[in-house]
């Protein structure tokens, strides 16, 4: 039995012997997991940062190449302007260039984009093409406007299945005939500000708790090609949806604004080929809340399924809860916790 003490934070301090690391939050079998590290790895955080994969695949995020996402160069974000900590953890942004070391790549994609301040970063996943999946990862808006709709991450896999996570919809192929889901139409519980929906009560709230958790969930129709079907797939982001993008598989038909790019600090994001269970679901949000600082309105478990801290019994001091913990099968060693939340007109 753990004994929790709450007081106006979580303070849980959990033990275990060394264990190999299995997984966010315990859950195993990610095909991407992904998170920022120094590059070259150094204590000196005001050098470089790459996102470095822990699924065992080594998935890189690469510049955009015109022959695909396998290649290009290796995205490398400065610390000075695009790297964030939270609750003592890096979050990287995908909205910065590189120039020096993507000047020869410069030339070939001219006619893809608008500028080389707008160059799309794309990760190659080997081993899912994301026709069942569930994606979960930590998203914070860096930039105004957080009222208007703004995309987060483009995923093509099996041709004419692709779809599009924005700040408040999931836009589907015009191929898959699946349509637009306007997530946050009835709670506004998203990664967008909409007034008068949306649980905050203005916009300066809405930006106090700008760094939250977001799940989709995706199933699809098992192919049964004779030929088989690719299982692979590709994630664009840090760049609008361009549909001369040479590893699109579909096309789209956006609604305005819903093209434009949102700029963010993405501090982790992993994905299975799979869904998960509910219980697996609050495990892996309970690993990035603890870890990141921000709140869940559920009770939060750890990778053994342990009940580390109860809604029901602590409501009372619900709000920025922060948490220190050692979860080896999450690779989670958390010395400290402060919230991320942010206060006006400090943000």
């Amino acid at each position: 039995m753990k004994k929790i003490n709450t007081l106006m934070s979580l303070c849980s301090c959990l033990l275990y012997s060394q264990e190999k690391i299995i997984g966010p939050g315990g859950v195993p079998g990610a095909v991407l997991w992904m998170q920022p590290v120094a590059h070259p790895r150094t204590e000196d955080w005001y050098g470089s940062y790459e996102w470095e994969d822990y699924s065992g695949d080594l998935l890189q995020v690469r510049y955009y190449d015109p022959r695909g996402a396998a290649y290009g160069v290796e995205y490398l974000g400065k610390a000075d302007n695009y790297l964030r900590n939270y609750n003592f953890n890096p979050a990287l942004s995908f909205n910065a260039n590189d120039k020096e070391a993507i000047k020869n790549q410069l030339e070939n994609i001219s006619n893809f984009c608008d500028s080389d301040n707008e160059i799309s970063k794309e990760i190659y996943i080997k081993g899912s093409n994301l026709t069942t999946t569930t994606i979960i990862g930590a998203f914070s808006l860096r930039a105004d406007p957080m009222d208007q709709p703004k995309n987060m991450f483009t995923f093509n896999g099996v041709p004419g299945n692709s779809f599009i996570l924005s700040t408040d919809k999931v836009i589907n192929s015009k191929e898959s005939q699946r349509g637009i889901l306007d997530y946050g139409s009835e709670e506004g519980y998203d990664f967008m500000y909409h007034s008068g929906k949306s649980p905050e009560s203005d916009m300066n709230q809405f930006r106090e708790r700008a760094l939250r958790s977001f799940v989709y969930y995706r199933t699809g129709k098992p192919h049964t090609s004779l030929w088989g079907v690719r299982n692979h797939s590709v994630i664009s982001l840090g760049q609008r949806s361009y549909p001369d993008n040479v590893n699109n598989t579909s096309t789209f038909d956006l609604p305005g604004g819903d093209g434009d790019y949102a700029e963010a600090y993405i501090p982790e994001l992993f994905i299975y080929g799979r869904i998960l269970t509910p219980l697996e679901r609050i495990k892996t949000e309970s690993y990035l809340a603890v870890k990141y600082g921000f709140t869940m309105e559920r009770s939060y478990l750890d990778s053994e399924s342990y009940l580390i801290w109860d809604l029901d019994q602590d409501r009372k001091y619900s709000k920025r809860i922060t948490g220190m913990i050692r979860d080896d099968k999450s690779g989670l060693f958390q010395k400290g916790g402060t919230t991320s939340y942010e206060e006006n007109p400090n943000f």
